[in-house]
């Protein structure tokens, strides 16, 4: 609003001076390259889960509401994983392929959807943002 203001040329108060205090306490914006998390953090709800890992695995973009999306991922008293039925489904997907450990011995994590399942497993609920100081990159909650 000040901004139209000072195009405007309106001369009813000092708009370019307002401006410049409301710049200087503005925060810089996070964005998602700024942050680390967990995605097996509980805050994140299975659909998102299903939804991100329909996308990685089989290469389709599902809607958030869909059944797809909110069967994928299962919540149980021991952790999260993904159903049966979505790894049968995308198991041998080329994607789902091309997302395995090629190195020999990856044994388990061959596959994209046994990497994505162990990450699942990681539950600490956790957001960093990695900044600069004194010349150092320092993680900050």
């Amino acid at each position: 609003m000040l901004e139209l203001l000072v195009d405007k040329g309106d001369t009813k108060a000092d708009w370019e001076y307002y401006l410049s205090l409301i710049n200087e306490v503005v925060p810089e914006p996070v964005t998602m390259v700024d942050m680390e998390f967990n995605i097996g953090s509980m805050w994140i709800p299975n659909c998102v889960l299903g939804k991100f890992a329909y996308q990685i695995l089989d290469g389709y973009e599902v809607s958030l509401d869909s059944h797809y999306a909110k069967k994928a991922v299962v919540t149980s008293k021991i952790g999260r994983g993904l159903t049966h039925d979505f790894v049968r489904e995308v198991e041998y997907s080329a994607e789902n392929i091309r997302m395995g450990l090629r190195a020999d011995g990856a044994g388990a994590y061959s596959k994209g959807h046994a990497i994505f399942e162990r990450l699942l497993g990681s539950n600490q609920p956790t957001i960093e943002k990695t900044v600069i100081e004194d010349g150092k990159e320092k993680k900050r909650l």
